[in-house]
């Protein structure tokens, strides 16, 4: 199990494999992927405090991949909006155990940072991001 979400977003994410298959939604074409066998993509609007417009919880960006073997994967952050975001990634191991990396970062409209996602499901600890713009 994997997956990759992104926080308090003013952007979309693209989840690229070694093969150029991708998922996630790309604002400057409208064009939503859907060529990871097994993975799904979905975002949840922000939720405000009650009859208020003050944001309680930000808006979030997920896409879940069912086997990462097929690693390593480019993760794509593509602004909306400006202002800050969370990538978090969470990968389970072969002994089921939850490994997290977050990256924090901002982005503005047009804003394209491009990432490096490793991990190997046998070694525990191996989960990586490595930004790859700098």
């Amino acid at each position: 199990m994997y997956s990759t979400s992104t926080a308090e977003v003013p952007a979309e994410i693209i989840v690229t494999d070694r093969f150029g298959h991708r998922v996630g939604d790309d604002p400057s074409t409208g064009t939503t992927f859907d060529e990871i066998p097994g993975a799904s993509s979905f975002g949840d609007g922000p939720i405000n405090e009650l009859d208020t417009s003050v944001v309680a919880i930000p808006a979030a960006k997920e896409i879940h991949l069912a086997d990462v073997s097929g690693g390593p994967y480019q993760v794509t952050v593509i602004g909306t909006g400006s202002g800050g975001y969370e990538l978090e990634v969470v990968s389970r191991d072969a002994s089921q155990q939850y490994n997290t990396v977050v990256v924090e970062s901002t982005t503005y409209a047009g804003k394209i940072e491009h990432y490096i996602v490793t991990n190997d499901p046998n070694n525990s600890g191996s989960l990586s991001i490595r930004l790859l713009d700098k």
